[in-house]
Protein backbone atom coordinates (compact mmCIF):
# COMPACT_ATOMS: atom_id res chain seq x y z
CA UNK A 1 0.00 0.00 0.00
CA UNK A 2 3.25 2.38 0.28
CA UNK A 3 4.99 1.26 -2.81
CA UNK A 4 2.53 -0.39 -4.90
CA UNK A 5 4.89 -3.84 -5.13
CA UNK A 6 4.12 -6.90 -4.12
CA UNK A 7 4.08 -7.63 -0.34
CA UNK A 8 5.07 -11.52 0.76
CA UNK A 9 3.05 -13.16 3.86
CA UNK A 10 4.73 -14.62 6.78
CA UNK A 11 4.77 -14.76 10.30
CA UNK A 12 5.65 -12.22 12.63
CA UNK A 13 7.40 -14.54 15.53
CA UNK A 14 8.35 -13.94 19.07
CA UNK A 15 9.16 -15.78 22.08
CA UNK A 16 6.73 -14.62 24.26
CA UNK A 17 3.28 -12.11 23.59
CA UNK A 18 3.37 -9.41 20.59
CA UNK A 19 1.88 -6.37 22.13
CA UNK A 20 1.75 -3.07 20.53
CA UNK A 21 2.15 -0.12 23.08
CA UNK A 22 2.32 3.63 22.91
CA UNK A 23 5.48 3.13 25.99
CA UNK A 24 8.72 0.62 26.14
CA UNK A 25 8.46 -2.04 28.50
CA UNK A 26 10.37 -4.31 30.15
CA UNK A 27 10.40 -8.08 30.89
CA UNK A 28 7.02 -9.73 30.73
CA UNK A 29 4.07 -6.83 30.43
CA UNK A 30 1.07 -8.73 31.01
CA UNK A 31 -1.33 -8.02 31.56
CA UNK A 32 -2.64 -5.78 29.28
CA UNK A 33 -2.47 -2.30 30.24
CA UNK A 34 -4.76 0.32 29.23
CA UNK A 35 -4.44 1.39 25.41
CA UNK A 36 -2.00 -1.98 24.99
CA UNK A 37 -2.88 -3.40 22.11
CA UNK A 38 -2.72 -7.32 21.99
CA UNK A 39 -1.21 -8.28 18.37
CA UNK A 40 -0.66 -11.81 18.59
CA UNK A 41 -3.08 -14.20 20.21
CA UNK A 42 -1.10 -15.32 23.41
CA UNK A 43 1.68 -17.21 24.99
CA UNK A 44 -0.76 -20.54 24.85
CA UNK A 45 -2.54 -19.89 21.65
CA UNK A 46 1.08 -19.24 19.97
CA UNK A 47 3.04 -15.97 19.77
CA UNK A 48 3.22 -15.05 16.06
CA UNK A 49 1.08 -12.72 13.93
CA UNK A 50 0.33 -12.75 10.38
CA UNK A 51 2.11 -10.55 8.36
CA UNK A 52 2.51 -8.94 5.11
CA UNK A 53 6.38 -7.15 4.16
CA UNK A 54 7.44 -5.45 1.17
CA UNK A 55 11.24 -5.88 0.59
CA UNK A 56 10.73 -2.22 -1.72
CA UNK A 57 9.76 -0.42 1.29
CA UNK A 58 11.11 -1.80 4.29
CA UNK A 59 6.99 -1.85 5.90
CA UNK A 60 5.32 -4.68 7.83
CA UNK A 61 1.83 -4.87 7.88
CA UNK A 62 -0.06 -6.97 11.40
CA UNK A 63 -3.69 -7.54 11.69
CA UNK A 64 -4.30 -7.08 15.21
CA UNK A 65 -5.67 -9.78 17.84
CA UNK A 66 -9.10 -8.74 18.10
CA UNK A 67 -9.39 -11.40 21.42
CA UNK A 68 -8.32 -9.14 24.48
Amino acid sequence: PYCGKTMQKGDLLSGKPIIWSQEKKKGFYLPLEEGDIAVSKGFWKGCFAESWYCAGCKKLITEVNEEQ
